[in-house]
């Protein structure tokens, strides 16, 4: 039988900072993180069986879901901001 499991993913304004308050503040741990230029993008934070997904919107309007598969690939999706289309428009 697969163990499968959901993360709720947040999405924040800085994931630096974010990842800051969780493991300096509240006791997470962060098991993985994807950077790019220098700044984290996406991240996960871990407390005692809770997992979470800090995630922010990239330069170009979308964000990022990321997904692992049976055999532990990370899968990337990315999918429109709904929010700063609505303030495009």
């Amino acid at each position: 039988m697969t163990d499968w499991f959901a993360r709720p993913v947040l999405h924040v304004t800085d994931v630096e900072a974010s990842l800051r308050f969780y493991v300096n503040r509240l006791g997470f741990t962060s098991p993985w993180r994807y950077d790019e230029e220098g700044r984290a993008h996406v991240a996960q934070v871990d407390r005692q069986g809770c997992a979470l997904i800090l995630a922010d919107t990239w330069s170009w309007g979308y964000r990022l879901l990321v997904v692992d598969d049976p055999d532990g690939n990370q899968l990337f999706f990315n999918y429109p901001n709904e929010t700063a289309s609505r303030k495009d428009s």
